[in-house]
């Protein structure tokens, strides 16, 4: 059983599943490491009555260039698994409004704000989540070799924060 700085009533197993040799990605490492967290975070609450499984994952994937069809291109998705309860389609559907949450303690500021940063990367958190079976939170992220693909406002939101 792992336990981190947050207790549980259930032990919760961590899994790292990080492909090896994965090239480097663009991103804002403390923006980066606050997503993460929210997410683990999110997962391990969502585990806390009957335990389970936290997998944290990084892999490249390939995938269709919008609006240019048979083009592809490659990125390093980063992904937060767990093995909850799952949420409805309509919790989904809600996860990312501002003061939504189903916590009792819960601001529901979290994920809006992880999206936030996210969109500074030109990225975005797909769920995925079935009743029952867990849920998995997913982004992807610009190869350095393609950081030629970072819009103007991107690269300002990147290259420094207080500008």
């Amino acid at each position: 059983a792992t336990r981190g700085a947050e207790e549980h009533a259930q032990p919760i197993r961590v899994t790292v599943e990080v492909e090896p040799g994965l090239p480097k990605a663009v991103g804002d490492a403390d923006q980066l490491h606050q997503v993460c967290l929210n997410l683990a975070r999110n997962a391990c609450q969502a585990m806390e009555k009957d335990g389970g499984t936290l997998t944290l994952g990084a892999q490249l994937v390939t995938q269709d260039v919008p609006g240019l069809p048979g083009q592809t291109r490659q990125r390093i998705e980063v992904s937060v698994r767990d093995t909850g309860p799952g949420m409805a389609s309509d919790v989904v559907q809600n996860l990312f409004i501002p003061f939504f949450t189903t916590k009792p303690k819960g601001t529901g500021l979290g994920l809006p704000i992880c999206q936030r940063l996210l969109q500074h990367h030109g990225s975005e958190i797909v769920v995925s989540s079935l009743m029952g079976f867990g849920t998995s939170m997913a982004f992807r992220l610009i190869l350095f070799s393609d950081a030629e693909a970072l819009t103007g406002e991107h690269r300002r939101l990147l290259s420094g924060r207080d500008s």
